[in-house]
């Protein structure tokens, strides 16, 4: 390996690992909820999954949303994935949402706040996205 290509290893390395600590302590920071709606129902959420203890929360409800159609309808783990239009049917008051995703936040972040969620409710893990 080329002293260059390890220095660039190196760096993407330390980049991953502080955003999985900042995403560790944004996890101990969210606000209980009796439900969480999951934007994102891939990768992602399974790194989630595999990483944090989110999904083990006691007396907590979760249902993923997906923009990939041929998603709907199937699940994750038991958890049924729907299509993003049913945010308009839910009771805010009671569910907040959270952000699966890394690349797509701030466009997942919009498209929430279009489809009805009020935005205080809407969950981003990430402060910064850095492009590589």
């Amino acid at each position: 390996m080329r002293s260059e290509d390890r220095t660039d290893l190196y760096r993407y390395l330390a980049a991953y690992y502080a955003a999985l600590e900042a995403a560790a302590h944004r996890f101990h920071t969210l606000p209980p909820a009796p439900s969480w709606v999951v934007w994102g129902a891939g990768l992602h959420t399974e790194l989630i999954y595999q990483q944090f203890d989110f999904f083990q929360a006691p007396d907590t409800r979760f249902l993923l949303v997906d923009s990939d159609p041929g998603k709907h309808g199937t699940t994750w783990r038991g958890v049924p994935v729907h299509a993003p239009t049913c945010l308009a049917e839910l009771d805010w008051t009671r569910h907040r949402l959270l952000i699966s995703s890394y690349g797509h936040q701030e466009a997942i972040f919009e498209d929430a706040v279009n489809r009805g969620v009020p935005a205080p409710r809407i969950h981003r893990l990430y402060a910064t996205i850095r492009r590589y």
